[in-house]
């Protein structure tokens, strides 16, 4: 490191042990989720290979945070059915949602 004059060596510094203080954000991530259910739902109407990446992405991110809910942050989160009880009732709004668009879509191009 002596031909680079940007970095210094520290010698005398003490290596800390690392504290993990992120708490995994399962509300974050389920609106994450529904978020892109959402658009991958709207944008199947003109590109039929959506929902096949979306279902890739899902099928990818579930046994990721599986993993993380087990194994990684698994005492950080009780949520006692709070979220299930909101993802549902949106999700069914997503479906509805997608349905009024598509026929509005489909009926544009009957005319």
């Amino acid at each position: 490191h002596e031909d680079c004059p940007y970095i210094e060596v520290d010698s005398q510094r003490k290596q800390e042990t690392f504290i993990d203080t992120y708490a995994f954000d399962l509300g974050y991530h389920m609106s994450y989720g529904l978020t892109t259910f959402a658009i991958a739902m709207l944008f199947s109407i003109l590109v039929p290979y959506v929902p096949i990446f979306a279902m890739f992405f899902f099928c990818f991110k579930y046994y990721v945070d599986k993993y993380n809910l087990c194994f990684v942050y698994n005492t950080e989160f009780h949520g006692c059915g709070m979220i299930k009880r909101r993802v549902v009732p949106l999700s069914i709004f997503n479906i509805i949602v997608y349905q009024t668009i598509n026929v509005g879509f489909f009926a544009s191009k009957a005319d």
